[in-house]
C-alpha cells in the first residue's frame, strides 16, 4: 500500500484563533476522520513569530488513498453541510498538497 500524506496550511480570520483551535480540535477533525481514507491527522502551530510562514496553522492527515480525493470529499461536505464549518477558518489562506511514498 502506497502511504500518502495530505498537508493542508491554513490561518484564522484576524482575532478568531480561539474560535478557530477549538472549532478544529473539536469538531473538524473529529468529522474528517468519517471520511474514507483518513488515517491519523496531527496539528502544527509555527513556532515564534516566523514571518515568511504563508500561514500560522498546518495539519497533517496520513491517507492511504488520494489526497484529491479526499479532499474532494472534505469540500463536498464542508459545502453541502454534511462537515460542521466555522467562520473562524480564513478560506481565503486555506491551501493543500498531497504526497506519496516513493
Amino acid at each position: 500500500m502506497t502511504k500518502r500524506l495530505m498537508v493542508i496550511m491554513s490561518d484564522a480570520t484576524g482575532g478568531r484563533d480561539g474560535a478557530f483551535n477549538d472549532w478544529y480540535d473539536n469538531v473538524h477533525i473529529p468529522d474528517v476522520y468519517s471520511i474514507e481514507g483518513v488515517l491519523s491527522a496531527t496539528r502544527y502551530e509555527i513556532e515564534g513569530d516566523d514571518t515568511a510562514a504563508p500561514q500560522r496553522y498546518m495539519t497533517i492527515y496520513e491517507l492511504d488513498r488520494e489526497g484529491a480525493a479526499v479532499l474532494g470529499d472534505m469540500v463536498k461536505g464542508m459545502t453541502s453541510g454534511g462537515l460542521a464549518t466555522s467562520d473562524g477558518l480564513d478560506t481565503s489562506t486555506a491551501s493543500s498538497i498531497s504526497w506519496r511514498s516513493r
